[in-house]
């Protein structure tokens, strides 16, 4: 079989070929599917090439992307073992979904969850399904490597072309050959079944979840409070899009990230950078108290609020305003949070992380935003 397939690709090279003679191979090969996992998906299309013949006598020429397909089966054929390909009972599970925003899912054993956003595309429900679990396996790669995936989706589509290795979307088989590629590469075997939307509800969250909060300040901001106020060690909140420090740790499992769900970690004995969601602000607040800990942080000067007013006590030195508007790099095409009022001025806040003896000197500062002098930041980052 590997020596009719290396004779069509040479045949092919010189020429038009006969279309019976490429369905001929096709037939023979088809009939390895229970030896080759890939067989199939590999032969969609040489199926497409052979469908656009106007008889059988037809003489056409194979697409490049045939050609390959059918060099990657000979190779295949060439290293197989002689056994047939079975799948393993599974011994990780895996939940995704996809939105037309961003995509999410976790494993149900390591408890292990992570979230990404699409860039603005037409891409169909369909791919963005598939593309998904891709980039799950992507992010989970030490985790999952040699083990047995079963893969819960709600996307009938999705669950058909990766038990079924392909179907007739090109676009979709493309995405199942790089799923197929990485899984081979790291000796994984992926089953995927249906799981109800209604079932599915943590990975459904997760793929709707809005990056509103992820952006971060202008290096130039940043640089001058590491001069001012020493070298930050970790940068808490971020991820490795944002990230401005080797170090990070955000809420979801990251590739590189330094630990999950920061407001669980122990920030003494370090220099701490954190930008958090606004939501997350009285309790960030209130983590600096608990740990007594140096921290710089971002925030807007909401002097109503009463975490406002207790980040202001923790305060050492004068905050540090920003320049108006807030000098931000946006990673997304949303309105972000530090942005979503025109009034906010942003501010850094240098805090001990416990209540100073000049905090109530400060109280005249709520009447003069102007009082304490501006960073002199460079201009405002592009999305």
């Amino acid at each position: 079989m590997a020596h009719d397939i290396n004779q069509l690709v040479l045949l092919a090279q010189k020429g038009p070929i006969p279309v019976h003679h490429l369905a001929v191979v096709a037939g023979h090969t088809v009939s390895l599917t229970c030896t080759i996992l890939p067989v199939k998906l590999l032969l969609r299309n040489t199926y497409h090439n052979i469908t656009s013949h106007c008889n059988w006598v037809s003489l056409i020429s194979l697409s490049p992307a045939a050609a390959n397909n059918l060099l990657e089966l000979q190779q295949g054929l060439s290293m197989w073992n002689g056994h047939v390909a079975m799948c393993h009972p599974p011994n990780v599970v895996i939940n995704t979904n996809a939105s037309l925003s961003g995509w999410g899912g976790c494993i149900l054993d390591l408890k292990s969850t992570v979230v990404g956003w699409w860039k603005p595309s037409m891409q169909h429900i369909n791919e963005l399904e598939l593309q998904a679990i891709k980039k799950m396996l992507y992010t989970f790669e030490t985790q999952i490597l040699g083990k047995s995936i079963l893969i819960h989706c709600n996307n009938i589509m999705a669950i058909t072309y990766i038990n079924k290795m392909g179907g007739r979307n090109p676009h979709l088989n493309q995405v199942m050959h790089k799923i197929f590629t990485f899984t081979h590469a790291h000796g994984i075997n992926l089953i995927a079944r249906h799981l109800p939307g209604v079932v599915n509800v943590h990975a459904d969250k997760l793929s709707r979840l809005l990056p509103q909060h992820k952006w971060r300040v202008h290096p130039s901001i940043f640089n001058e409070l590491q001069w001012k106020w020493g070298l930050h060690t970790i940068d808490h909140m971020a991820m490795k899009r944002n990230t401005l420090l080797p170090h990070f740790n955000l809420r979801f499992w990251e590739r590189h990230v330094e630990a999950m769900d920061t407001l669980l970690q122990d920030w003494t004995h370090n220099n701490n950078w954190v930008a958090p969601p606004l939501v997350l602000l009285p309790v960030v607040v209130q983590l600096l108290q608990q740990q007594n800990t140096w921290a710089t942080v971002l925030a807007p000067v909401w002097i109503s609020k009463a975490w406002c007013q207790e980040l202001l006590e923790l305060c050492n030195v004068p905050l540090q305003m920003l320049p108006h508007p807030a000098p931000l790099i946006l990673l997304s095409g949303m309105a972000l949070e530090p942005l979503q009022c025109g009034n906010w001025c942003i501010a850094a806040f240098r805090t001990s992380g416990k209540p100073t003896p000049l905090a109530g000197a400060w109280r005249p500062w709520e009447c003069s935003m102007e009082h304490w002098p501006p960073l002199h930041g460079g201009a405002t980052g592009a999305a």
